[in-house]
């Protein structure tokens, strides 16, 4: 193997459990119920949409908040937190990613987070010098 490209979300770090903590947010922040979470059929759309789309799906699903932006706004200011402080690597990852490098495998990252989130996550998790 000359190279890798990995998944960033759920592959290389446990950051799925994000949502969970988000739609609490949004229920206590705009229902007063902290176990709001979307149906099943608007939980698996938003996942293919950007943070922008997803939380305006949620807001005109839901019609909670005065926007999608402003959902949005929400969700991305609490996930630079969650990236920044709390997520962690996935169990095993940084000793793969320790191996291939010590095999001379050539790494890189392919999401579609953005950018500045990557490296907040990956500088968060060791990741970044893999």
């Amino acid at each position: 193997m000359k190279a890798a490209i990995f998944d960033m979300d759920g592959t290389l770090i446990n950051s799925l459990i994000f949502w969970d903590h988000l739609w609490k947010t949004m229920g206590q922040k705009y229902l007063a119920d902290p176990s709001f979470r979307p149906d099943d059929t608007t939980d698996r759309e938003r996942r293919t949409l950007t943070i922008d789309k997803a939380m305006e799906l949620v807001y005109e699903r839901f019609g909670i908040g005065s926007s999608g932006k402003e959902l949005a706004d929400l969700a991305i200011e609490l996930i630079i937190i969650f990236y920044r402080e709390v997520v962690e690597a996935k169990p095993g990852a940084l000793e793969f990613l320790q191996y291939l490098k010590g095999k001379g495998v050539k790494m890189a990252v392919a999401t579609a987070s953005n950018g500045d989130l990557v490296q907040l996550a990956m500088e968060r998790c060791g990741l970044k010098p893999y």
